[in-house]
């Protein structure tokens, strides 16, 4: 989504096309190492630092030191680029973190619906259709992210962190587009964290399409993923027209869960577990659709530890948004209420 920490990274594969992981992302210009040199642009731009799909971004005017100190909270070696994108102009100066998504299977239908963007964005605090718009608020950031192949418009527009709405207009091609979200940084070992709990409540689009609503939490290193699948186009028991990542398939190309109707953290789910290729992806499919619910995260991240699946780890973003891969004609997805609470 992948951050899809964006900062998160979100985790689902595309049918028809996969997400190549490079050391600068698309339509962006390869400038300096993170060595301290400096990478130099005219204007105002979105520089990326990140290295095999993985980036953390910030915005910056004429030239800036490629280090990892001037962006967000990474762990990039020497080896890690900084790229610059085109001028932009939306309304944030706030440096933000950001990864591409690879981590989810979709597929993607023919549409005859459609709606019209949101009139919201019209008195909205940011407002944003840069592919890799951003804008902090509250201790929470929010990604536009923009990040796959084959892309079409798509608007972001909000008041607060907690409320927010994206217009997007993805064609019903194979690959995902795109995972606008909103993201907090936790900064915590699992055993540290007495509780780690979220909450939304979000309306989603009627018609063809293919997406899910999803959380994308992420540990500091990147080196796991949990996707929290709360409502989705495709079906809980791995097949449809999205679907999670899995060690295994069937034949008919369905997904294989390690368990199903598991019970934890204030849901029943079933369990997929597989590798992007970069992470590994654990994937929890809500076996009946909700637009509005209370998560129990430490709960869900105990139950994975305790499967010996990962350790101790430290946990770094922990996002909530809508990974999009078709949504012919446009669609609105409107956040209503969000926070994430832990101590």
């Amino acid at each position: 989504m992948i951050r899809k920490f964006v900062a998160g990274v979100v985790a689902c594969l595309s049918f028809g096309a996969v997400h190549a992981a490079t050391d600068y992302p698309s339509g962006y210009t390869k400038c300096a190492q993170n060595t301290g040199a400096t990478c130099s642009f005219s204007g105002t731009r979105s520089v990326a630092l990140g290295k095999a799909g993985s980036f953390v971004y910030g915005t910056f005017t004429n030239s800036v030191a490629c280090a990892s100190s001037n962006f967000p909270s990474n762990s990039f070696a020497a080896s890690a680029w900084c790229s610059y994108g085109a001028t932009t102009s939306t309304s944030s100066s706030s440096v933000a973190s950001s990864k591409a998504s690879s981590s989810s299977v979709s597929s993607s239908k023919s549409s005859s619906s459609s709606s019209k963007a949101s009139s919201s964005s019209a008195s909205a605090a940011w407002t944003s259709s840069d592919r890799w718009g951003t804008w902090s608020n509250g201790g929470y950031t929010l990604y536009n992210n923009v990040w796959g192949a084959g892309y079409g418009p798509q608007t972001i527009s909000a008041n607060s962190y907690s409320k927010w709405t994206v217009w997007s207009n993805q064609p019903a091609t194979g690959g995902i587009k795109s995972y606008p979200n909103v993201t907090r940084y936790i900064g915590k070992k699992i055993s540290a964290l007495n509780s780690l709990s979220s909450s939304f409540n979000v309306s989603t689009p009627s018609g063809t399409a293919a997406w899910e609503s999803t959380y994308d939490i992420w540990d500091v290193d990147n080196k796991y993923e949990i996707m929290l699948w709360m409502n989705y186009t495709g079906k809980p028991d791995g097949s449809g027209n999205v679907k999670p990542i899995a060690a295994k398939y069937d034949a008919s190309g369905k997904a294989v869960p390690e368990y199903t109707n598991v019970s934890v953290g204030g849901s029943t789910w079933n369990v997929f577990k597989g590798s992007n290729g970069s992470n590994a992806v654990f994937s929890f499919l809500r076996t009946s659709n909700t637009n509005s619910a209370t998560v129990d995260a430490k709960a869900i991240l105990d139950w994975i530890k305790n499967k010996g699946w990962m350790g101790d780890v430290t946990m770094g973003n922990f996002q909530y948004g809508f990974e999009i891969t078709s949504s012919p004609g446009g669609m609105n997805f409107i956040v209503n209420s969000y926070s994430v609470s832990f101590n």
